[in-house]
């Protein structure tokens, strides 16, 4: 226990510096070679009026800083007949909104652009949106309806982190293509779907989630990366689709409430400590014949025998009747028995 521990501290560690949230915009807006001065709308009057805005390179608007005083705010899609693109980093920080609808124009959402809102309760994100970045809605402590479109290519760590009245969210198919750790670590999610589409999961994506109960795996999914849902202490039930084909290892360690994990038939490679320090493990059951490797670390060089929390394990390798490559009584050391 206190090896997987110390080995999941250590990777935070390492790679926690990849986390932060500074005060550097993601936007060429920040700029003044490539921006106009930051302008405040009130000649205009209306809507515009509650922004500090900029013209960037592409010739569109970044609404720069929020200084209106509304709980529900409607951002415009245009401002001097300009369509608005981007919500700048910081722009919304530490204002007292409750609810924000972002037009349909935006395309990407800054750094920590709504950190530490902490009233605020509703997102509408536009159906065209593609980035997210670091800490976009960090600390957003009464956060409790976003929905995040299929349009979203980029999400990275600590957007949610704080979100502690969020208790469910859908991941869109295509925004895990650029690797993304500790996602929702800290976040108050009980429920998680992965879309259709999905046919991997980054190594460490979903790992240190303290209240995720339900996990919803697409039937898409072909490989999961090292320890990419791991250290979730209230994770019940992990259900693998038929057609993944490789686990990466301590992809389901340290998940103390696991009882049950069935391996469907198409895993054909299964890679070290998978579900190491899972107490309460006590089945592992495989549908198909036993995988062409088992357990083996993660370079394909090395065939060597290779699952160091052995000793810690107390579950039973269950297989069918007809299942070829299993042994009895025992397999790899670990107690088995055939099922029909």
């Amino acid at each position: 226990m206190k090896k997987i521990l110390a080995t999941f501290l250590l990777l935070l560690t390492l790679t926690a510096p990849l986390f932060g949230c500074d005060n550097s915009d993601i936007s060429e807006a920040s700029d003044p070679k490539n921006a106009s001065d930051s302008i405040s709308d009130t000649s205009n009057g209306g809507i515009a009026a509650d922004f500090e805005y900029s013209v960037i390179r592409d010739g569109t608007i970044s609404i720069d800083k929020y200084i209106g005083n509304a709980a529900e705010v409607v951002i415009p899609d245009t401002i001097d007949g300009i369509p608005v693109t981007l919500i700048l980093s910081y722009s919304f920080y530490k204002t007292s909104i409750k609810e924000v609808v972002i037009p349909e124009t935006v395309t990407k959402i800054g750094e920590a652009a709504f950190r530490e809102c902490k009233s605020l309760e509703k997102v509408f994100l536009p159906s065209k949106l593609k980035e997210i970045h670091e800490c976009a809605f960090m600390d957003c402590e009464s956060l409790y309806f976003i929905e995040l479109p299929s349009s979203l290519e980029f999400i990275v760590s600590s957007t949610f982190d704080g979100c502690k009245s969020l208790k469910s969210l859908c991941i869109p198919p295509n925004c895990l293509a650029n690797e993304g750790l500790l996602l929702l670590s800290n976040s108050g999610i009980e429920t998680l779907e992965l879309s259709e589409g999905i046919t991997s999961i980054p190594n460490l994506s979903f790992a240190g989630m303290p209240f995720l109960k339900k996990l919803i795996l697409p039937t898409t999914l072909k490989e999961i990366g090292k320890g990419a849902i791991s250290g979730c202490p209230n994770l019940e039930e992990i259900i693998l689709p038929e057609g993944l084909e490789t686990i990466h290892s301590s992809a389901f360690a340290g998940n103390p409430k696991l009882t049950e994990i069935t391996i469907p038939k198409s895993v054909r490679h299964i890679c070290s400590n998978v579900i190491a320090n899972c107490e309460s493990l006590e089945k592992v059951i495989f549908e198909g014949d036993a995988p062409d490797n088992i357990w083996y670390s993660d370079d394909p060089q090395n065939d060597e025998y290779f699952n160091l929390y052995m000793q810690d394990d107390h579950y039973i390798i269950y297989y069918k009747k007809e299942a070829q490559g299993f042994t009895s009584p025992t397999w790899y050391g670990y107690p088995t028995q055939e099922i029909e």
